[in-house]
């Protein structure tokens, strides 16, 4: 695997970044993995790396080319990185599939990435034989497990693939601006869009997360708790590898298995939703918990509370908490900002996204394209996505004369500081005025009621579209539909207050957590 070719110096890849860092540093531990029995499991860097470059082998003399997709429909595990890897430095693309996902999205996301081949979990495999017969562009199938395969399609095992010799990465001719991912976005709202991500990408984004404020460091011992299919997911994976540091798995992710491990593998960085945080607080182990190693906190995708970062603050106040936002189409992160408590956020206002990451341009503009204070945040970056798959109109739509538009409606203040107001297509327009929808989700998290909340529009005769309110309560507590709207009152303008309040066991997400406001819309308009 030398570095010395003139087809590799200069060369600026995912799978040769991360050789680097191997020799480098080859006895790091790269993935470590505490299984449910208590056992553990760890790779270093120059094991991983020796295991991707023997995938990539096996992968090629299957018949994996440049340019092929590859699509890893497989439970979070180490298994998935090293094939992750292993089809990269053969030049091939990977698309993330939700391995819990209905057999209908699992076809549909394998179809359109036109995947040739299909890295399985054994679990699935059975259930998912009719479909993979179906999809006239799956030429391998490749089964993760340790049991004896039995199956009525030809199947190949993923750790033969790692028995072969390494990939000598100067024979590979794969460059920075092939495809590394294809990464489907939620389809909260429609169909998922398949988001090309180019190699050059992610060593640029990694870059900028360095340089925002301690992002992300070589010496951070990183929990890793969400789905690998996920920008988020994969993404960060990608990025700590780039960067040089340690990534603990949990084989099943508890509130109380997290804070034994915190503590165990002395983790120094976590990242998830603010949702999950919620839950470590509610975990009676939490009390106790030892948190003398962690550093930082981050937090994406929801609105932080106050009162969860007090329970934090009251017994670790140590810890810096970093609030980010991204897309996709950025190739992850795009704004972040810093603080200890509650009271650092500017205005007190929970909707602070922070500021853009370094490399990163943002304006804010109105309907007309001109800059404004509240409106549509466009995005200028390196760090862009190559576009989407399959489809040049809705590149052309959403790329515009060099900027990215992201469909997030956010505010600037005089410092610079951003607020995310609400995606476009979740603002309500009742009675001919625009209501943020998160707004309103703000204000019923508020009431001591309410555990879950989600605000759609829903078509209505006279207001056009009746601000309605999904809530879940917390566990033996009760409230009225007047009680909660009468609330609001207080809060909220007049015509922001909820029309309609819907009482659910659950709100619809998706495997990020994200609430499937689509789901709602169709399960609960008229007619």
């Amino acid at each position: 695997m030398s570095e010395h070719s003139s087809g590799v110096v200069g060369r600026a890849t995912i799978g040769d970044a991360i050789h680097r860092q191997a020799l480098r540093q080859p006895n790091k531990d790269a993935l470590v993995t505490y299984n449910t029995d208590g056992s553990q499991n760890a790779l270093t860097y120059k094991e991983v790396d020796l295991r991707a470059a023997s995938c990539a082998t096996g992968l090629r003399e299957l018949g994996v080319q440049r340019g092929d997709v590859v699509a890893i429909c497989a439970p979070n595990g180490v298994e998935y990185i090293v094939a992750y890897l292993g089809a990269l430095q053969i030049g091939a693309a990977v698309t993330g599939v939700n391995w819990a996902a209905p057999l209908a999205d699992i076809e549909w996301q394998i179809e359109h990435a036109g995947a040739t081949t299909v890295v399985i979990g054994e679990s699935r495999l059975h259930e998912c034989e009719e479909i993979l017969k179906k999809l006239t562009t799956v030429q391998y199938v490749i089964v993760v497990g340790d049991s004896d395969i039995r199956s009525s399609i030809e199947v190949t095992k993923f750790s033969s693939l790692v028995q072969n010799t390494p990939l000598d990465t100067t024979e590979s001719d794969v460059n920075e601006n092939d495809i590394a991912l294809l990464v489907y976005t939620s389809g909260s709202e429609s169909k998922p869009k398949g988001v090309l991500i180019p190699h050059r990408n992610y060593l640029i984004s990694t870059t900028f997360s360095l340089l925002s404020a301690g992002y992300i460091s070589p010496d951070d011992v990183y929990l890793f708790v969400k789905p690998f299919h996920t920008i988020a997911g994969i993404g960060s994976i990608t990025s700590m590898l780039l960067v040089g540091s340690t990534l603990v798995f949990l084989e099943a992710v508890t509130p109380d298995a997290v804070l034994d491990v915190v503590q165990e593998a002395r983790i120094t960085t976590i990242s998830q939703t603010p949702t999950f945080y919620v839950g470590l607080t509610r975990s009676e182990k939490f009390a106790t918990a030892d948190f003398s190693s962690l550093r930082t906190c981050q937090t994406y995708g929801g609105l932080v509370s106050r009162t969860m970062l007090e329970t934090f603050a009251n017994k670790a106040p140590h810890i810096r908490w970093a609030s980010y936002w991204g897309q996709s189409e950025l190739t992850q992160l795009g704004t972040i900002g810093w603080f200890r408590t509650f009271d650092d956020i500017p205005a007190g206002d929970p909707r602070w996204i922070g500021i853009p990451t370094p490399g990163l341009e943002v304006r804010i503009v109105d309907a007309d394209g001109n800059d404004t204070d509240t409106g549509e945040m466009i995005c200028r970056s390196p760090s862009v996505m190559a576009g989407y798959h399959n489809d040049a109109e809705r590149t052309a739509e959403t790329i515009s004369n060099g900027w990215l538009h992201t469909g997030d409606i956010v505010h600037r203040d005089n410092d610079g500081n951003l607020f995310f107001f609400d995606r476009i297509k979740d603002m309500v327009k009742t009675g001919g005025m625009n209501v943020s929808s998160l707004e309103v989700e703000d204000a019923l998290h508020q009431h001591p009621a309410i555990s879950q909340a989600a605000v759609v529009g829903l078509p209505d005769e006279y207001w056009a579209e009746a601000v309605t309110g999904f809530v879940v309560l917390r566990q033996g507590m009760t409230v009225s539909e007047s009680d909660v709207i009468d609330f609001c009152r207080g809060l909220l303008s007049a015509y922001k207050v909820p029309k309609r309040i819907v009482f659910l066991d659950a709100l619809p997400v998706d495997a990020q957590g994200k609430i499937r406001k689509r789901e709602l819309r169709a399960l609960y308009s008229p007619g």
